[in-house]
């Protein structure tokens, strides 16, 4: 049975590892992004900045996490579960909790991005309702 709570600190390198897993075909540069991510959680939480990440614990192993911090309006993202404990509900628990908790905080406007090719993502993302609102266009030259 899946719990969902609130990490702990001491298990950031953990989500990290399944960050990296889940994103490193999906980024080109995954030092730098999940750098960020870890110095973004560092900051957050030591800045008191509203949100958190909940993570899903499965037999005592962090199967999976979301993310989720208010900057002016919700900021979710990333989420992401452990390859070997995928569809089994696991996003969708996460994303529930992390709905619960941002409508106790007074709710409000909530973005994410999304890569185009993360169509499992999408698909989550759509049955809560989510909508495309903008396209992000790149040109490398």
């Amino acid at each position: 049975m899946v719990t969902i709570r609130t990490f702990k600190m001491e298990e950031l390198d953990e989500i990290i590892k399944i960050y990296i897993e889940n994103f490193k075909d999906k980024t080109d540069n995954i030092e730098y992004t999940t750098n960020k991510f870890k110095k973004d959680v560092k900051r957050f939480t030591k800045l008191n900045i509203p949100g958190d990440i909940l993570v899903a614990i499965e037999k005592d192993e962090i199967v999976g996490f979301a993310s989720f911090i208010l900057k002016g309006h919700w900021y979710f993202g990333p989420i992401a579960v452990n390859e070997k404990w995928r569809n089994r509900k696991i996003g969708e628990k996460l994303m529930e909790e992390s709905l619960n908790y941002i409508k106790k905080a007074g709710g409000g406007l909530i973005r994410l991005t999304v890569q185009k090719r993360n169509e499992t993502a999408i698909k989550l993302y759509e049955k809560f309702r989510f909508k495309i609102s903008s396209y992000i266009m790149e040109l490398e030259i």
